[in-house]
């Protein structure tokens, strides 16, 4: 036997006599079930203690910030105004001695008054033309107006080119508007008459027509009492297409058409998207109450004045001719 087995086997013997000659145990085992609960305590742990940690910088890494990217550009930009939207209607164009006519302006599609179908408007001579739209929001006023009773209306005048209303003006300065300043040129106005005669403010015909033609989208393009505005004389028989909605907001107002423009400008600078209501008419106040007059002193028994020289001799003024009875000058606007 070598060296290292007489070692261990006299170990062993010591080992023996020591333990009362009992086999040593071998030491216990544990199941691998045993750790799992030790285990999954230690990931814990960790899972824990891990943000804790800082790293060896010493100083705690800051999570990144999500970046915030900037709003779109159309968000910050503020919704059109409807106004604005308004004054850029084709039917609203205001034309004046302030508001030229564009040399390139076409108006809208014309057509020739006395060729459509289902036509009741008269017209005097039968080639004349206007905007289709306009023509026929006329023709349903003319038919309304002939169903209450007015069906003398009849068209003296309408849709005049540039060089038709250069020729009007070189003929009548005074009354005709210089060429590029004309509502006739939009295609748009007309000058409206009667069967037997012209159209003027005491005639039943433009009396419906003030109250009514609004509904139809048209204007009288010339009141009386807005010279100021306007720069033009007032005339019964001018007519101007606009566009119900706009003809209304104007008749509700009695703005005349600069009136109107000039509001919805006023409107937009101060930042409204809307003019304010319409004033609500007040009623009159009747006029039956007025004191009687009745009851004033006669004057009977005023001395008489017969030695007063008699003065009924004086040449009668009958002679001097009687202008009320005229039918006002028509505007060639």
């Amino acid at each position: 036997m070598d060296d290292k087995n007489k070692r261990g086997q006299s170990g062993y013997n010591q080992y023996a006599r020591d333990s009362g000659g009992r086999r040593p145990e071998k030491p216990k085992s544990f199941p691998i079930t045993t750790y799992i609960p030790v285990i999954f305590g230690l990931v814990l742990l960790l899972v824990f203690l891990l943000p804790m940690i800082k790293p060896s910088g010493g100083t705690p890494k800051a999570s990144p910030t999500p970046s915030v990217s900037p709003s779109p550009t159309e968000e910050l930009t503020p919704p059109p105004n409807p106004l604005e939207e308004l004054l850029n209607d084709q039917f609203l164009l205001l034309v004046n001695a302030s508001n030229k006519l564009p040399d390139d302006y076409k108006p809208e599609q014309l057509v020739v008054i006395a060729q459509q179908e289902g036509n009741a408007v008269k017209t005097k001579p039968d080639d004349w033309r206007m905007s289709s739209t306009a023509y026929l929001a006329l023709n349903e006023m003319v038919k309304a107006a002939a169903e209450a009773g007015y069906d003398k209306l009849q068209i003296r005048d309408a849709y005049r080119t540039r060089n038709k209303q250069a020729e009007l003006y070189e003929q009548n300065p005074n009354t005709a508007a210089p060429p590029g300043t004309s509502d006739f040129e939009t295609g748009l106005a007309v000058q409206i008459g009667l069967t037997e005669g012209a159209l003027d403010k005491d005639s039943d015909e433009f009396k419906w027509l003030l109250d009514n033609a609004h509904k139809y989208g048209y204007i009288l393009r010339f009141p009386q009492g807005k010279k100021q505005a306007t720069g033009r004389d007032f005339s019964a028989a001018i007519w101007r297409y606009v566009g119900q909605r706009n003809a209304t907001e104007m008749y509700s107002r009695s703005y005349c058409f600069e009136e109107y423009i000039r509001a919805i400008k006023d409107a937009i600078d101060l930042g409204d998207t809307a003019l304010p209501p319409a004033p609500t008419p007040s009623a009159t106040p009747e006029t039956s109450a007025t004191p009687e007059t009745s009851a004033t002193p006669e004057t009977s028994a005023t001395p008489e004045t017969s030695a007063t020289p008699d003065t009924s001799v004086t040449p009668p003024t009958s002679a001097t001719p009687d202008t009320s009875a005229s039918p006002p000058p028509q505007q060639q606007a």
